[in-house]
């Protein structure tokens, strides 16, 4: 699915997984640097959020440290060189970058061709309706506006189930365009 959205068949994409996926590396840290070095893009600028801002700087560290790493810069060095590796902001000379925010945090003035949204909802305050419903709002009202291009420009939302009127059950009984991909913990028969 995170091929088909690099290849541009999919902008809208809600990802739905148990804890434990390894959810934050792979939207937030192996995705990015994929599209920065194998797939030469690396113009590409992603502006990450999550209920922590904490969260998003530890990933943007992780992508940094990969991007820069001896081994990458082997195989990718003549597309990707960093000018800025920092938790906050990862950008390159190709006028990439990678932004880490947080739900309501900063993010104002700065927009991206690409949104992670990794985490809306903290599970110890999913069952705080105003917490959730303001995570909602600011996911409806303000997040797509973060967007480079709302016509062309990718979101991707990943996240736990948390409560049944979070951002994924709004995206869901909105019916918004997203392509839904949920994995469940375990093999479900029936499905």
């Amino acid at each position: 699915h995170l091929e088909a959205v690099t290849f541009g068949d999919i902008t809208r994409l809600l990802i739905n997984v148990p804890p434990g996926f390894m959810k934050s590396l792979l939207t937030d840290v192996f995705w990015p640097a994929w599209e920065w070095g194998p797939m030469n893009m690396a113009h590409l600028r992603y502006v990450a959020f999550s209920y922590s801002a904490s969260l998003t700087e530890r990933d943007n560290s992780r992508f940094g440290d990969l991007v820069s790493c001896p081994e990458f810069r082997v195989l990718y060095g003549d597309r990707v060189r960093l000018v800025k590796k920092g938790e906050t902001r990862v950008s390159n000379t190709k006028r990439g970058w990678k932004l880490a925010s947080s739900v309501g945090g900063v993010g104002t003035g700065e927009r991206g061709d690409v949104i992670v949204l990794d985490d809306a909802h903290n599970i110890k305050e999913a069952e705080s309706e105003i917490v959730r419903e303001e995570t909602v709002r600011w996911f409806r009202e303000s997040m797509s506006d973060r967007l480079n291009n709302l016509r062309t420009g990718v979101i991707v939302v990943i996240m736990q189930r948390s409560h049944e009127d979070d951002v994924a059950g709004c995206i869901l009984e909105l019916g918004l365009p997203y392509c839904h991909l949920m994995i469940p913990m375990e093999y479900d028969w029936d499905r």
